[in-house]
């Protein structure tokens, strides 16, 4: 317990100083590549992904990555809000189960943050 205790606290660290990057583009799938091959090559670490991003992809590169999160828990903060959200929110979760996530979880970034339990 002492060790998700920590590692839930140094999430929040890293979540509360995140500053949004300047860029022209948003390569979600790429992120989530980089992920992949992270827990692949570490497979005795915790398999925890955390989007902080609206999910909205405008690289164009989901074909160009071969993704697998072998089990890891996914969650998404600061999803957008909107008209679309439900069917976007569907797509992404049919998406991250379909490469592998074990458990897919949505979350405004106001909300608390809940990781296995805590």
């Amino acid at each position: 317990k002492g060790k998700k205790i920590r590692i839930v606290n140094q999430v929040i660290k890293v979540i509360n100083g995140a500053k949004s990057p300047k860029a022209g583009r948003t390569d979600i799938y790429g992120g989530i590549y980089a992920a992949s091959e992270r827990f692949s090559s570490n497979p005795d670490a915790l398999s925890l992904l955390i989007l902080l991003t609206d999910m909205d992809d405008n690289a164009g590169n989901k074909e160009k990555y071969t993704i697998d999160l072998g089990g890891a828990d996914v969650k998404v903060l600061g999803y957008q809000v909107g008209p679309k959200a439900d069917g976007y929110k569907k797509m992404w979760n049919d998406y991250l189960i379909g490469v592998g996530a074990g458990e897919v979880d949505f979350q405004h970034i106001d909300e608390p943050l809940t990781i296995g339990g805590l």
